[in-house]
């Protein structure tokens, strides 16, 4: 009997901030908007979906209508919107109550633009030792009791963890998830 696999294609689009807007816009032109022609085609497939806070400003200046289109992508079910911290910043570089408020600044971002439910977060391969999960349950007004209480559990911190490289996403649901890419 073969097994089923289950395939997850999660995206990640970035632009740093202060980039330049003819970078940018050559991004979104060459990149972002033909990403979604031709995504929007095929009604079937259904893809995870990462855009940083500082890529998301922009669209939201720069193309509205963009936004617009994903916004009905996540309403049709056919886009999960992963959230994570606002500005992309190095998490383990920022006191605690800032990871949490960027969290929570962009989860509510994601969630008044797009109307999107947000489950999972992202974080960087340079985030060692934290454990994003426990944070974004925090974040999202959840209890983290459950997680102090099942360490090994949660997404493994560095010293559990052997693989070079790290876990990019984490679901909020009752058992955190691992994806590596």
């Amino acid at each position: 009997m073969s097994q089923m696999i289950r395939f997850v294609l999660a995206l990640h689009n970035h632009q740093p901030i202060g980039n330049f807007t003819g970078v940018m816009e050559q991004a979104y032109q060459e990149s972002y908007r033909p990403f979604l022609d031709v995504f929007e085609r095929y009604p079937t497939l259904k893809i995870a979906l990462h855009t940083s806070g500082s890529l998301m400003e922009w669209l939201a200046s720069a193309h509205p209508e963009y936004l617009d289109r994903l916004a009905e992508l996540v309403a049709a079910g056919k886009v999960e919107i992963i959230g994570g911290a606002y500005y992309e910043p190095i998490l383990a570089m920022i006191p605690r109550r800032d990871r949490i408020g960027q969290i929570r600044a962009y989860t509510h971002w994601l969630e008044q633009r797009l109307d999107a439910k947000i489950r999972q977060a992202r974080h960087s391969r340079r985030d060692h030792g934290v454990n994003f999960h426990q944070l974004h349950l925090i974040a999202r007004n959840r209890s983290a009791r459950q997680e102090l209480a099942h360490p090994a559990q949660s997404v493994p911190d560095r010293k559990r963890h052997r693989h070079q490289d790290r876990p990019h996403i984490c679901t909020t649901g009752d058992r955190p998830k691992q994806l590596f890419i």
